[in-house]
């Protein structure tokens, strides 16, 4: 079951089942994401962030135990941007289609990125 903001109730990561299914799942699509990439030296450039990120996420994840929407929101944000970094954000295919789809000037997922960033953390609040 997913958990809500009461602090009474969060478990630390051994004993949480979601937040070990996210993390597999993470783990999976960042290698397979890397795997299929056309440019490995963007790929990097893209997720020094999130190498970054990481180490400090567990080291909070630790001291505040986040709320299970939270790690899913997070999780989702870093789905997001991995998967824009695969093919870079500007030749992203989802995004290339929206372009062609409504006709736009130029590709948009880096703007979707950006506003998931802002939307899905604010969603923890």
């Amino acid at each position: 079951m997913i958990q809500s903001i009461d602090f009474s109730e969060r478990k630390p990561f051994s004993k949480n089942k979601l937040f070990q299914v996210l993390v597999f799942f993470f783990v999976v699509a960042w290698i397979y994401f890397f795997a299929t990439t056309r440019s490995p030296i963007n790929w990097w450039i893209e997720n020094i962030l999130v190498l970054i990120f990481i180490p400090w996420f567990v080291a909070l994840q630790r001291k505040f135990l986040l709320a299970d929407i939270s790690l899913i929101c997070l999780f989702l944000f870093l789905l997001i941007h991995i998967y824009g970094a695969q093919m870079s954000y500007t030749s992203n295919q989802v995004g290339l289609w929206v372009q062609q789809k409504f006709h736009l000037w130029r590709n948009p997922y880096d703007r979707f990125v950006h506003f998931n960033f802002g939307f899905l953390m604010v969603l923890q609040i």
